[in-house]
């Protein structure tokens, strides 16, 4: 491509400037792996405050990603732009990404708020269901984008959508996407969701119906494609960053436990030392005090294990 033309980041970023609404594309078929798309995970998540407290809960979690599905769903089958509130009250706008008939990816504008009584009401009815944090959802409501005009929200997922496209085109996206079957490309994106979201709590049903997939055929797909089962995955993403918080920060082990995503000490103890073969302490008091570098070095030891 030519070097006037701009990456998709910098795109999201020109269109929602001074504003605060986040963007976030789901990757259905793969379309996000060319150079020019390529987004960081704060653009491939909700990956927002709000979210992030929304999900803190289990049934929390669970209602956020059950909502997702039907959104994704929905996306594929209409096929056209459409929105609403979440459990939570901010409102969204999705904008399926059609290519030759077929959805690659959506488009979701989130962060909006056309009506702060909507909001409260439903922070504070949802809440007292899954358990969220009712008092720091509201104070986080602060910093949701107040919307007058949903229109206007709307042309920027327009927007988006015809630039997302012609940059498919200019890579020759019905070429790329022959070229990488369609099985491989959707359990890449499986694992880089896994990957974005291992802290909450992630099944490989959830994950199915998220990327509107049959169950069995996601795990075979995954296994043969990443060498591994979801779970293993899962767990190995997670303690890689529990290590890494270990050597590096001074939370206890469980917190650090918990924040990603192990409920169960015990059982996080157990999958830490089959791992490492030394306790959480036993490895904080090995690699805490060590060069940055050594500590890289025996992680990547590990890894290669």
């Amino acid at each position: 491509m030519e070097n006037d033309v701009f990456s998709l980041q910098e795109m999201i970023r020109l269109l929602c400037q001074g504003t605060q609404i986040h963007v976030c594309i789901h990757d259905i078929a793969g379309a996000l792996g060319a150079k020019e798309l390529q987004l960081p995970s704060a653009f491939r998540v909700h990956a927002t405050r709000f979210c992030d407290l929304a999900k803190s809960s289990t049934l929390g979690n669970s209602l956020c990603m059950r909502c997702k599905a039907r959104a994704n769903k929905a996306a594929i089958l209409k096929k056209c732009l459409f929105s609403g509130y979440c459990p939570y009250g901010l409102y969204e706008i999705a904008k399926p990404v059609v290519m030759d008939g077929e959805v690659v990816c959506i488009i979701y504008l989130g962060n909006l708020m056309p009506d702060r009584e909507e909001a409260v009401c439903r922070v504070q009815n949802t809440c007292c269901i899954t358990g969220a944090d009712a008092h720091a959802l509201l104070k986080e409501l602060d910093h949701a984008q107040t919307v007058w005009d949903l229109a206007a929200c709307e042309r920027i997922a327009l927007a988006l959508d015809s630039y997302i496209r012609l940059l498919l085109n200019r890579t020759d996206w019905p070429k790329q996407k022959k070229a990488d079957p369609g099985c491989r490309r959707k359990a890449r994106e499986v694992a880089e969701y896994i990957t974005a979201n291992f802290s909450q709590d992630l099944s490989l049903k959830q994950l199915a119906d998220l990327y509107f997939v049959n169950e069995k055929y996601l795990g075979k797909v995954f296994q043969s494609e990443m060498g591994e089962t979801m779970r293993q995955y899962l767990n190995r993403i997670r303690l890689t960053n529990a290590a890494r918080l270990l050597r590096n920060s001074d939370l206890s082990v469980l917190n650090i436990a918990m924040d990603c995503g192990f409920q169960n000490i015990p059982y996080f103890n157990r999958m830490f030392m089959g791992r490492y073969q030394m306790t959480p302490l036993q490895y904080r008091r090995k690699y805490s005090n060590m060069s940055k570098e050594s500590a890289l070095a025996a992680e990547g030891s590990q890894n290669k294990a």
